[in-house]
């Protein structure tokens, strides 16, 4: 395969014309919504049980950091097995309690991003038009992994794109086939 030049205006305008058909309608830009909502919703249901077992775990903890220093007050433990003791139970609150907040943060991130994700691919084509240049080269950052222009047979030139995380799921073929399923349920 022979490597060809591309003039850096042709390539924006390929850019370009990628934003323009990435650029969700708000018609589906809803309907995405809807569906990533239900899914996130999903993973809350799902995530409550493990966060109902965190707190037990906690509350589990908390009350063995009390018995052991009762324990201790009444002169039924050492104070060198208090202090080995506490440092493990110290440990395991602290893993507990930072799974709490990771799980918590998480789907408050989510729910964040969501929006964030598609307020941007809503509007992708034109923002992309209107900002100056190094704010396009960022925009270009958060979405892409990588923009590869091609050229076929024909010799006309197109662009495929690699997308980033969060827009990978909002462009995805699985977030297509989400939004199908949900049209006909």
């Amino acid at each position: 395969m022979r490597n060809h030049s591309i003039q850096i205006e042709h390539a924006e305008n390929l850019i370009q014309d990628l934003y323009d058909r990435i650029s969700l309608a708000p018609d589906s830009r809803r309907e995405l919504e809807t569906v990533l909502r239900h899914g996130l919703k999903q993973l809350r249901t799902d995530t409550d049980t493990e966060r109902e077992q965190l707190e037990n775990t906690k509350q589990n903890i908390e009350r063995r950091q009390c018995k052991l220093l009762k324990a201790h007050y009444n002169d039924a433990i050492p104070i060198d097995m208090l202090g080995t003791e506490q440092k493990r139970l110290d440990t395991d609150l602290t893993a507990t309690t930072r799974s709490l907040n990771t799980i918590n943060a998480d789907l408050t991130e989510a729910d964040e991003l969501i929006t964030i994700a598609l307020d941007i691919a809503q509007h992708a084509g034109t923002t992309y038009r209107q900002a100056p240049e190094h704010i396009r080269r960022m925009f270009n950052q958060l979405l892409f992994e990588k923009l590869l222009v091609t050229t076929d047979n024909d010799g006309s030139r197109q662009i495929d794109a690699t997308y980033k995380a969060p827009f990978e799921i909002v462009y995805g073929p699985d977030s297509r086939a989400l939004v199908h399923e949900a049209r006909r349920s």
